[in-house]
């Protein structure tokens, strides 16, 4: 039921205009205003003994090439991740930043193919996906400032080729665009208080690209009181380029973003949080290509979960989407955000 209702709140923030601030003091509390600083003892609480549930989808403009450690591969033109994630703090790099580690509970992935309807080799590419991702550990490298770093994924084989390579870069791939989520630059790293504040190079204004270039743009983030949650809506805009690697054609694409966030008031992080990202490549670089056109999207959510809780991610398969004709027959795409 609490799932439900948050759900409820977070979506209906989602699709309205920022909160202003004559809802700044609504429900059970009342959010602190700047003239009143709220200390928080450890900046990295949420890292520490926490599970997660996270569940994000892409929708890709060019297809990506999903490869098996055999010679198989398939063109992706859409993915989904629904995972739950146990993590705990490994050791602190410095002052300001810790190491994080991860382990994948459990992982379904579902996958939009653009392979001929003769090709076998789909659900085998999907399932070795699964099993190397399934009880793994990411490595994540997190600021006091909410801002997640870097990603790795540990304890797999180091690759012996290119081939492996192709395999592991796929993998990271998909988890970057699991915990990117969990990014998002704090006004200030030690309290929350009713407000405004910016934040550039955000990682939610990005491609899932090894050739990615850094996105330029601003997110803008609300934080106010609603209905007895502190909230953070954000929105966004910029400007990211791509890097064609077949053909090595440079495009350029506008973005826009949504999300809202919900904080824990007693301890000052990150609980749950939904964002949607679309993006459209600029009249100066569109090509007619993938099935898409040119349109790249990211959804997702992410909340806490108890210690005990049991989470059903679904099944790891090919699914269809109303575009590609040939997947008749298959299951049918579900939006991870029923937007």
């Amino acid at each position: 039921m609490r799932m439900g209702m948050m759900f409820v709140v977070l979506m209906a923030l989602l699709a309205s205009p920022a909160v202003g601030d004559d809802r700044a003091k609504t429900g059970v509390h009342t959010v602190r205003g700047d003239d009143e600083i709220v200390v928080y003892g450890d900046l990295f609480a949420r890292w520490q003994n926490t599970r997660w549930f996270i569940a994000t989808e892409v929708m890709l403009p060019l297809p990506a090439f999903w490869n098996a450690d055999r010679n198989y591969e398939m063109r992706v033109q859409a993915f989904q991740v629904r995972s739950v994630l146990a993590c705990d703090k490994e050791w602190k790099l410095s002052g300001r930043k810790y190491q994080v580690s991860c382990i994948i509970e459990d992982i379904g992935l579902q996958a939009v193919s653009t392979e001929g309807p003769e090709y076998p080799h789909v659900g085998t590419i999907l399932a070795e996906m699964d099993a190397k991702l399934t009880d793994a550990r990411v490595q994540l490298q997190v600021r006091d400032n909410g801002r997640v770093t870097n990603i790795d994924l540990e304890d797999v084989p180091p690759p012996r080729n290119q081939r492996e390579r192709l395999v592991q870069e796929n993998l990271r791939q998909v988890l970057s665009r699991l915990v990117v989520g969990f990014d998002m630059k704090l006004r200030k790293s030690n309290f929350l208080s009713t407000g405004q504040w910016v934040e550039t190079k955000s990682s939610l204004l990005s491609l899932p690209s090894s050739t990615l270039t850094p996105a330029s743009g601003l997110v803008v983030h609300q934080l106010n009181g609603y209905k007895g949650h502190i909230v953070v809506q954000t929105k966004g805009e910029g400007q990211i380029m791509e890097i064609d690697s077949s053909s090595g054609d440079e495009y350029s694409y506008s973005v826009d973003l949504s999300g809202v966030a919900i904080y824990d008031e007693e301890q000052g992080f990150m609980t749950e949080r939904v964002w949607s990202m679309r993006a459209q490549r600029t009249a100066s670089s569109f090509q007619e290509q993938g099935l898409t056109q040119g349109l790249y999207s990211h959804s997702g959510i992410l909340r806490m979960l108890g210690d005990k809780e049991r989470v059903n991610v679904g099944p790891t398969r090919e699914v269809r989407t109303s575009d590609i004709v040939r997947q008749e027959g298959l299951p049918a795409w579900e939006p991870v955000l029923p937007l």
